[in-house]
């Protein structure tokens, strides 16, 4: 099963994490933790253990920074953490998917997130 993490859990990660399909047959991938500000880590870890509780899952883990050997990352938070968590994970090989596409209009951005996947080898969606 690949391990998703989200990066922010605000509107757009919260919105994810409760879109999950709850059928019999489970996605082949779960989220396996939210990156979140430190002082925010134990608010959205009674958040995803809520979350969990109520669809009979196991909760992801709350987080301040993406953990190391994590398959994908989905970044649902804007440009700061463009810069401190998507760079080095794309850096390091991780796959990464954005969906705050607006921050991409910061430039040379854009150009150092292509950089760094290819550094990484591997892929920014």
């Amino acid at each position: 099963m690949q391990e998703v993490v989200l990066i922010g859990f605000g509107a757009i990660g919260q919105a994810i994490l409760q879109g999950l399909p709850r059928t019999p047959q489970p996605p082949p991938w779960r989220i396996s933790h939210a990156v979140v500000r430190a002082a925010r880590v134990a608010e959205v870890q009674a958040q995803l253990d809520a979350a969990a509780s109520r669809a009979g899952g196991v909760a992801a883990q709350a987080v301040s920074t993406v953990p190391a050997g994590v398959q994908c990352v989905l970044e649902c938070a804007g440009h700061g953490a463009l810069v401190e968590h998507v760079l080095p994970a794309l850096a390091r090989g991780t796959e990464c998917a954005l969906l705050s596409v607006g921050a991409l209009a910061e430039a040379g951005l854009a150009e150092q997130l292509a950089r760094a996947a290819v550094q990484g080898g591997t892929r920014l969606h």
